[in-house]
């Protein structure tokens, strides 16, 4: 396997992708709604030594009430495939999980296929997002010692919905992140590059349009609660300061400069 196809298979398997055991050898598989279809053709293209093929079919959503288009994108069984197989699966319980030792065997084209499978741009704070193992906190505190230890990037794990938690970066280090794999990432998810992109400044200029017009609207909603918060804080303010002159002027108070 040549190492364009093994970053292929990597930063597949930190996102979207799966490797399923199919009688003597596994077999590569992910799906992507039709509108990822043509990064599913880039990616087809990268892991050519795999031979893969794509399926168009249907799916239903997790609550089974819509049908939508999906791609299919699989490969034959493959022997190489048994090493990223033990790699990204647990031998006891059989759950795919992300080992410190496979972050630490990406490159930036792993990265950025990782980040185009699992990870967003938050546009209306300029900060990249990666949703991987949301239900699996020690998972992401590799993720996150990862990005520091290797890549010099903080990031955070925020709470998201249900109990599930999410990698957030620092701003700083969303655009040293998104920089690092900026050359790999195709034309159809660039809107993933957010600021890096001229062709996003309108979706930037959009959003921070709306924060601001949400941030006045919350300060007229709680405009009262605000008043009452700022006398509180304005009224301790004198009073400490009136405590520290008072302080000042006892005798021998050594304090005193």
């Amino acid at each position: 396997m040549n190492k364009t196809t093994e970053q292929a298979i990597l930063g597949s398997m930190c996102g979207d992708g799966t490797i399923r055991h199919r009688y003597t050898y596994p077999v590569y598989r992910e799906v992507h709604s039709i509108k990822q279809k043509d990064y599913l053709i880039w990616k087809s293209k990268l892991l050519k030594g795999l031979n893969p093929r794509l399926i168009y079919g249907e799916g239903t959503s997790q609550r089974k009430d819509k049908i939508f288009k999906n791609i299919e994108l699989y490969t034959p069984m493959n022997k190489e495939l048994l090493k990223y197989h033990k790699l990204f699966y647990n031998g006891k319980t059989g759950e795919k999980h992300i080992s410190y030792k496979a972050l630490k065997m990406l490159k930036p084209l792993g990265l950025a296929i990782w980040y185009m499978d699992d990870g967003s741009y938050f546009y209306r704070g300029s900060v990249v997002e990666l949703a991987s193992c949301m239900n699996n906190l020690n998972v992401q505190k590799d993720i996150k010692r990862y990005f520091k230890d290797i890549l010099d990037l903080d990031c955070s794990i925020n709470k998201a919905s249900k109990g599930l938690h999410i990698i957030k970066f620092s701003v700083e280090s969303s655009d040293r992140f998104l920089r690092i794999i900026e050359k790999y990432i195709p034309k159809s998810m660039r809107y993933k590059l957010g600021h890096l992109c001229e062709e996003n400044l309108s979706k930037l200029k959009e959003a921070k349009e709306k924060v601001s017009i949400y941030c006045k609207e919350w300060r007229r909603l709680n405009f009262e609660r605000i008043s009452i918060q700022q006398k509180k804080y304005n009224l301790k303010r004198r009073l400490q300061m009136k405590i520290a002159a008072s302080e000042a002027e006892v005798p021998g108070n050594t304090s005193k400069k």
